[in-house]
């Protein structure tokens, strides 16, 4: 009896060992095969590694044809034509994609905003409408050419491109012809030989008390100088009266200081004017004080929900000078367009980038005062003076905030609220 169990677990001694060995040797084919399906020729890293590959060259193929297909979207648009280049060769390098921009080209404009909008020309120059305006039919079609809104009572404003308020570099504009221009909006003066402009303090320094030409300074006449300034920087740009103001029609403002005040227009006038104050619709607006023409540029468009009005200030001069310098029209800060006697605005040809009249006809007000005796001051050239040019400030003959005559006038600036 002892011996037969002995036996019996000698035999199940047996079938264990049987079933190791069968196991060890299934587990070895298991990883041959595995090591195959992963190592081998065909096997799923070298799978992985094809179809990484494939996806490489799927999307420089992807990536070539989006060039193309960019290269012919911008030739269209600056009209030069062509196909453009597909790149990714030796001397032809693939150009880094552009990011497509959503903002309407203005040719593409022809209706009233009905509330602000951010465009471009076809060199990607930013212009912004404001709500209740449109483009008007006497626009360029790009910033060297002039860029021209109008509102429903046919005032017109010319868009003054603005790189930036501090030098800085940055938001270049750009020309018809390629170059690239930065307008930095400043105060200036200007070399009497090139009209190249002479740093006198820019928009980033304006909190600072600084004089331009020894006696001219920003007072705060204006109605929120910051307010401007931060426009100015956020839309790159501001819009400036493309003609001195002309009577428009009713009165708009009430009775003050023995003067009705009426609403200013910014189109082309129709009648002189060479008595004090007389209300004629379409008159050039002469005969009007600083103080005056400060009140009725303000409120003209009083509670408007899209743009502020003002009397210029230095800024908005000084800058629409040097962006018209940078479209190519040299020493325009020192151009002199006397003429014959006072005309009506836009008869006198003096016209750049579809501003008129900044170089003659009638000297305008500015917030700008003089530290010297006398106090106001007027900016650009005037029938009279031979010797008044765009650049010039005026602060003679009795140019004081109760003064007034035939000579002086003045001119409204708009900016984005």
């Amino acid at each position: 009896m002892e011996q037969k169990l002995i036996r019996i677990k000698d035999r199940n001694k047996g079938i264990t060992l049987v079933a190791l060995v069968v196991t060890i040797i299934v587990l070895m084919i298991l990883a041959s095969i595995s090591i195959g399906a992963v190592f081998s020729e065909k096997g799923i890293i070298q799978q992985a590694k094809d179809a990484k590959k494939e996806r490489e060259n799927a999307l420089s193929t992807e990536e070539k044809n989006l060039n193309k297909l960019l290269g012919e979207y911008k030739n269209s648009m600056d009209g030069t034509g062509g196909s453009g280049s597909e790149g990714g060769d030796v001397t032809t390098p693939t150009p880094t994609p552009e990011v497509p921009d959503n903002r309407p080209i203005i040719d593409t404009i022809d209706t009233k905003q009905e509330t602000t909008l951010i465009a471009r020309d076809s060199k990607g120059n930013q212009i912004v409408i404001p709500g209740g305006f449109h483009l008007a039919d006497t626009s360029g079609k790009t910033v060297e050419k002039g860029i021209v809104i109008e509102d429903d009572n046919g005032n017109q404003f010319v868009w003054i491109p603005v790189s930036n308020i501090n030098h800085d570099g940055s938001n270049k504009i750009v020309r018809d012809n390629g170059e690239k221009v930065e307008i930095t909006l400043g105060r200036y003066s200007f070399d009497s030989t090139t009209g190249k402009e002479e740093k006198g303090q820019y928009g980033s320094e304006y909190t600072t008390v600084t004089t331009v030409e020894s006696y001219f300074q920003e007072l705060s006449l204006a109605k929120d100088l910051g307010h401007f300034i931060d426009s100015v920087e956020e839309n790159r740009g501001y819009y400036i009266g493309r003609y001195e103001a002309s009577f428009a029609s009713g009165s708009e403002f009430g009775v003050g200081n023995s003067t009705t005040y009426y609403k200013p227009a910014s189109k082309k006038s129709t009648a002189n004017s060479r008595d004090s104050m007389k209300y004629v619709q379409g008159r050039l607006w002469n005969f009007i004080t600083r103080d005056n023409a400060l009140k009725v540029s303000q409120q003209m468009y009083y509670g408007n929900s899209y743009v502020e009005s003002d009397l210029v200030n230095s800024y908005m001069w000084d800058t629409a000078i040097v962006y018209i310098q940078a479209m190519g029209n040299s020493n325009y800060a020192y151009t002199v367009s006397p003429g014959s006697g006072l005309m009506n605005t836009g008869e006198r040809g003096d016209e750049r980038c579809k501003i008129m009249d900044m170089a003659g006809n009638i000297q305008e007000w500015s917030t700008e005062y003089s530290t010297s005796s006398v106090h106001c001051v007027q900016r650009g050239g005037e029938f009279t003076n031979s010797n008044s040019f765009a650049a010039t400030r005026e602060s003679a003959n009795g140019a004081t905030s109760s003064s007034y005559g035939d000579r002086q006038g003045f001119r409204v600036g708009l900016y984005i609220k």
